[in-house]
């Protein structure tokens, strides 16, 4: 309950600063008085943006109209006439045929193999971390480091 009283309390402190605040500016209300000159400057300016306003919304709408009469204008020119070739598809390229194996090599690659085991040499990078002095670490991480 005790808050509900203090909630009435501020909403009645509030309502009485906003009519002290509406009772100020009504006395130090200014009312404005434009000569006829600025009037008249003030109607111009409007007049002028109603008019690029206008011109605007005709331009748009010029520009919609004639889309579709560009289009057929640029259609004939636009159209490709491909011819489909589908055995290009599946030739090598040159330099596939380059890089491709001779049928020597491959038989040699096949000997090798039959005469090789899998661990005959070692595997590049293999267990690169255990061969390193000390082996590899982890980052020290910046909260551990003595700084």
């Amino acid at each position: 309950m005790n808050i509900k009283r203090l909630v009435d309390e501020y909403r009645l402190k509030k309502h009485t600063e906003r009519n002290i605040d509406l009772d100020s500016c009504e006395k130090s209300q200014v009312q404005y008085i434009f000569s006829a000159a600025e009037l008249e400057e003030r109607r111009l300016r409007e007049l002028e943006k109603a008019k690029q306003r206008c011109t605007k919304i005709e331009k748009k709408q010029r520009e919609q109209n004639s889309r579709p009469q560009l289009l057929k204008v640029i259609a004939p020119i636009a159209e490709v006439s491909a011819v489909r070739d589908s055995h290009r598809l599946h030739t090598h390229t040159k330099s596939s045929v380059r890089k491709a194996h001779t049928t020597l090599e491959l038989v040699s690659t096949m000997e090798r193999t039959k005469v090789t085991s899998a661990h005959h040499q070692p595997v590049a990078f293999g267990a690169r971390d255990l061969n390193v002095v000390g082996g590899m670490r982890r980052a020290t991480p910046v909260w551990r480091q003595e700084l």
